[in-house]
Formats: C-alpha cells, sequence, structure tokens
C-alpha cells in the first residue's frame, strides 16, 4: 500500500488520512501546522501545499534522514515557536477535542502531557493460579486493561530546544530523557474514538468501519 504512497496519504472515503487529521484540528479552532517529510514527502507537498485550500497554514520540516517522533521537532528550531504545540503521528485516526487537550494541559501545567487510549485484552481460557503445585483460583477468560500511547502530545516549546540537530529520537526516548529533570509528564485519557493505522488489517478494518 506504501510503495508509491507515504502512508498518511492512504484514503479513507476518498480523503488521504493527513487530511483527516488537518480538518479535524480545524474544527477546533487550530490553523497552524507543520508537517514534518521524508519518505515520499514530495507527494505530501504536492497535495497540500501552504494550507490555503484548508483556510490553513502549512509549513514543513524536511528530514535529510528519518528522525523519530522527537527528532524531527528540532527542525522547529528556525520557528519562533512560544506557546505549546500538539505533536500526533500522521497515521491515527481519533474524534478527540485537541481544545479540550491544549486547556488540560495549560491548567494542568505540565511540561509534557501524553494522550492515553484504554486497551483491553482477554485471555480465551480459563487462567489458573497455582501455588507449590497447588490450585488456588481459576479465573474465567479474565481480562487485562492497559493505557496505551495513543501517539498524540501536547509540548512545551522550551523542552524542544533540548533536542539535537540531526540526530534520531522517538518519543517514548525523550520523555524518559526528560523525567530527570523532574518535570510534570501527565496523561490525558481519550474516551472519544481513536484507531492506529499500524498495520494493514488495521487500515481495512477502518475503511469496512467508515463506510
Amino acid at each position: 500500500l506504501t510503495k508509491n504512497l507515504p502512508k498518511p496519504m492512504l484514503k479513507i472515503k476518498d480523503k488521504p488520512l493527513l487530511e483527516s487529521i488537518i480538518t479535524k484540528f480545524k474544527e477546533n479552532g487550530f490553523i497552524n501546522f507543520f508537517i514534518s517529510l521524508h519518505y515520499k514527502g514530495e507527494i505530501i507537498k504536492k497535495y497540500f501545499g501552504d494550507g490555503a485550500k484548508w483556510d490553513v497554514k502549512i509549513n514543513y520540516l524536511d528530514e535529510k534522514m528519518p528522525l523519530g517522533t522527537a527528532g524531527s521537532l528540532s527542525l522547529l528550531k528556525d520557528y519562533n515557536i512560544n506557546k505549546p504545540i500538539i505533536v500526533m503521528n500522521g497515521d491515527i485516526l481519533s474524534n478527540i477535542n485537541f481544545r479540550e487537550l491544549i486547556q488540560f494541559h495549560n491548567n494542568k501545567g505540565n511540561a509534557i502531557t501524553v494522550c492515553v487510549k484504554e486497551h483491553a485484552i482477554e485471555v480465551p481460557f480459563g487462567v489458573v493460579k497455582i501455588k507449590n503445585e497447588c490450585v488456588e483460583k481459576i479465573d474465567e477468560k479474565p481480562s487485562k486493561v492497559f493505557h496505551v500511547n495513543a501517539g498524540i502530545y501536547v509540548i512545551n516549546p522550551k523542552l524542544i530546544r533540548r533536542l539535537k540537530e540531526d540526530s534520531y529520537m522517538d518519543m517514548t526516548d525523550f520523555i524518559d530523557s526528560l523525567k530527570e529533570m523532574r518535570v510534570t509528564i501527565n496523561s490525558f485519557p481519550i474516551y472519544e474514538t481513536w484507531s492506529d493505522v499500524g498495520t494493514k488489517s488495521d487500515f481495512e478494518a477502518i475503511k469496512n468501519i467508515k463506510k
């Protein structure tokens, strides 16, 4: 599917994933966008241009080599960023209210806010708890709930300036490195719909839901 297209340009209902993301932000009052590009980035540039068609302003961050979700933010150094920014992966669809997310971030005084989504995993068998060969308990098809990283973050601009230029860094590693600074890192739960187009099966499932 991505041999000739960058993944954010895969279409759901004849609209690229990235266009749906931008449209959702626009509905929430956001008009300034930075799109980091590497793989077949010229396709994205040609489609969106400067964003005027959507009444938004788009700037592009060209990665000479893949820099990772956090590493690409180092390319913002040439821009006067003085407010918290929302960072979002380009292969996610969600009905999250971005305005509420920013308000939460500011009200809590967070340095970074990490959006999370509940994900339940059910064991399709009875789970036997054993101690010293003795059966203590049998849980029939138990379910475990995890909070998973939703790929959406809010970051204060002063933290972005800590990133090294042209150096690869994933967001998870960046957040781990900040723990030593004792900055406030809080989670924001997403209760709205959320889909991560991580695999071909994920993409096909979303297409079927959207029909």
